[in-house]
């Protein structure tokens, strides 16, 4: 869920994975935090992206376009990719949490 658009440069085809959205508990609360480092070095990398990938990521850029416009002010602007249709980022257990049926 930390994709952001700038880690995407489609003129050279390359995607950088750099940056990772945490969730977490403090004094009670629910925190969603951005961050610039990873696990570990090996989970930074640099690469194409697969052609499906590219057009999918294609086709997010349109939906968020349309997005923007059907919602004008009510739309929040987001750096990540993975956003709801008000520009809202997913939570970092989205995918988790849609795919065991919570």
């Amino acid at each position: 869920m930390g994709l952001r658009w700038s880690a995407i440069d489609f003129e050279g085809n390359i995607l950088t994975v750099d940056h990772t959205v945490v969730q977490y508990r403090s004094d009670g609360k629910s925190v969603i935090e951005g961050k610039n480092r990873m696990k570990n070095k090996s989970s930074c990398r640099t690469m194409p992206p697969v052609p499906q990938y590219r057009e999918l990521l294609l086709r997010m850029q349109e939906r968020k376009a349309t997005c923007k416009e059907f919602c004008g002010n009510c739309y929040t602007e987001s750096e990540y990719i993975y956003v709801n249709e008000l520009g809202i980022p997913y939570k970092p257990n989205f995918v988790s949490t849609i795919s065991s049926g919570s």
